[in-house]
């Protein structure tokens, strides 16, 4: 863009991004950063650069929609695991990206007691949990796993009692 900072920044914020650079600057090199841009209400992340004694160079991109939806995940990511652990039970997943892996994200030790398995047994087999469901739901069980592991179904959202 060929401007300076202090054409479009204020003050206290053009102060914290010097006292991020100057560093570079002064001892030369590069470095990485990512910060939050106040007064752009912006996420910004980039290398700066030094190629001669006080003076920098600054390259960076907007990734604000990256870490928006990177704190929004987190807060899921949380609230599934309070979620989760209010129930007392646990969570038990399919994952066909790495082939199909049917695995436990968390299960407690009343989930254990109740579904009768030890804590080294957390990851039982899909079998073990096809064993438990009542004969007239089987076949809907079955058509939904036979759709997932072909890959026509991405998600699958399913309570058995």
């Amino acid at each position: 863009i060929n401007k300076k900072a202090s054409d479009f920044l204020p003050p206290d914020e053009l102060k914290r991004w010097l006292d991020l650079f100057s560093p570079v600057a002064i001892y030369g090199g590069s470095c990485p950063y990512e910060n939050f841009s106040q007064a752009n209400n912006q996420y910004f992340e980039g290398n700066v650069f030094s190629f001669q004694k006080n003076h920098f160079v600054v390259v960076f991109r907007d990734v604000s929609g990256r870490k928006l939806a990177e704190e929004k995940l987190f807060k899921n990511e949380a609230r599934l695991e309070s979620a989760i652990k209010a129930t007392g039970l646990g969570l038990y997943e399919a994952e066909r990206s790495s082939g199909l892996v049917y695995r436990f994200s968390y299960l407690d030790g009343r989930a254990h007691n109740l579904l009768g398995i030890s804590k080294e047994q957390d990851h039982p087999a899909l079998d073990f949990w096809i064993e438990h469901i009542h004969k007239k739901k089987m076949p809907n069980v079955r058509k939904i796993i036979i759709e997932f592991e072909e890959g026509r179904m991405d998600l699958v959202s399913a309570v058995y009692r």
